[in-house]
């Protein structure tokens, strides 16, 4: 391949096969959480992942993405070992805030999204109501129990033109 007397020979990292963590930089500390060529289940292996994300020099921004990039390649035992460590005296202050706040950021996305979902619930069985249409305690708890907006939208149309409560919920269940 190519010019005369080159010969390529492909570097293969895997993990049996991964240069050494000792004296590595940060990032290199990452790519080997990552592989995964570093057991971060010991104390010793997640103190040096927790301490290579400090060292990048990252914004806190970007030692959030990092600290989610590498929760979620761990395994569940090394996990619990990363976010017990976190919540030390020792890494709160660089962590805690951060892994809060992912989490504080996806239950406020999904609690929206709840919200959202029970008042458009809300809005078809109101409708119902004030138009005469006694649904049966069946068809009553399937749009209680209906979490998606979309179908949720299709019985509120529906339940503004409807002749009946079965009209509403009769016929195709999504848009």
């Amino acid at each position: 391949m190519g010019h005369p007397g080159w010969d390529l020979w492909p570097i293969v990292i895997d993990p049996s096969h991964a240069p050494a963590a000792e004296g590595a930089g940060p990032y290199l500390i990452l790519f080997l959480a990552c592989l995964p060529a570093l057991d971060m289940e010991t104390p010793a292996g997640a103190r040096q992942v927790l301490a290579a994300i400090h060292d990048t020099g990252a914004s806190h921004a970007d030692r959030r993405r990092l600290t989610a990039i590498i929760l979620s390649r761990a395994s569940d035992a090394a996990r619990q070992t990363l976010e017990a460590m976190m919540s030390t005296a020792e890494w709160k202050d660089d962590f805690i805030e951060s892994y809060v706040q992912i989490g504080v950021e996806q239950g406020l996305e999904q609690g929206l999204e709840q919200g959202a979902a029970n008042a458009k619930a809300q809005d078809v069985l109101k409708v119902m109501e004030a138009r005469g249409l006694r649904g049966t305690p069946e068809q009553m708890a399937k749009v209680a129990a209906t979490a998606g907006i979309a179908q949720l939208d299709i019985w509120f149309d529906r339940a503004l033109t409807a002749d009946t409560a079965a009209d509403v919920f009769d016929g195709p269940t999504s848009a």
